[in-house]
């Protein structure tokens, strides 16, 4: 074979490489993306569960301050009516400074 020839066939070996090269890059970077995409759906569903054991804690909390305001009042009923008094005395009074 001339050296031409040689040289055309190692052009053609370089193109042929360079494809197969390109094929594994694009290979490998689908794999990463889908391994990504994976963990961030795995992150999410954790983020998820977190928001919902959060909404449900003070819910419950929520609830908890409500008996309990609930309990004072029915225990307290005068002090009750005058803490209300002074809380809206308090608010008038420092709503008027204006």
């Amino acid at each position: 074979m001339s050296a031409a020839g040689r040289i055309v066939n190692d052009v053609n070996d370089l193109k042929d490489d360079a494809q197969n090269l390109g094929e594994d890059a694009a290979d490998a970077a689908e794999g990463t993306f889908r391994s990504r995409a994976a963990d961030i759906e795995r992150l999410l569903r954790r983020v998820e569960d977190m928001a919902a054991d959060l909404y449900e804690s003070v819910t419950e909390r929520g609830q908890r301050s409500i008996e309990t305001v609930e309990e004072t009042v029915e225990e307290n009923p005068w002090l009750s009516l005058l803490a209300a008094f002074a809380a809206g005395a308090l608010v008038t009074h420092l709503l008027s400074r204006r």
